[in-house]
């Protein structure tokens, strides 16, 4: 029991020593904070959509 007592000494103060986490004020994902998509990555995701689109139907 006294090994126990001498490895856990002073870890009440280590532990105050800690910074603290603090939660972002504004998420990366909060709308209006972020850049908009460049036009050719919006091209070829509507022409993948279209093909996606037009594909056969799956058998089951």
């Amino acid at each position: 029991m006294d090994e126990d007592a001498d490895r856990t000494a002073g870890h009440e103060e280590d532990v105050r020593r800690l910074p603290r986490r603090t939660p972002p004020t504004d998420p990366p994902w909060r709308p209006g904070t972020h850049e908009p998509l460049p036009i050719e990555v919006l091209a070829r995701v509507d022409d993948a959509l279209r093909a996606w689109a037009a594909r056969p139907p799956e058998r089951d």
